[in-house]
């Protein structure tokens, strides 16, 4: 039987969305913090789209966020 190492847990990231497919979808740094902090608050929530969009609500800060990666 093989033993598959478990990874930590850890807060969710929008790069690691974006990298799922293992290629590198850039996006401005200032864009990745802000969206990161929208994923990582209370509060906030997100829809899943077709094809692999993402919608973020940030109700906090009045924002909403959407990328791509299908």
């Amino acid at each position: 039987m093989m033993s598959a190492e478990r990874l930590k847990p850890h807060p969710a990231t929008v790069a690691e969305y974006l990298e799922k497919y293992g290629f590198t979808i850039p996006i401005q740094k200032d864009r990745e913090v802000d969206v990161d902090r929208a994923i990582q608050t209370p509060g906030s929530f997100y829809n899943m789209g077709k094809g692999g969009s993402v919608t973020v609500i940030d109700p906090d800060r009045g924002k909403v966020y959407f990328f791509y990666a299908g």
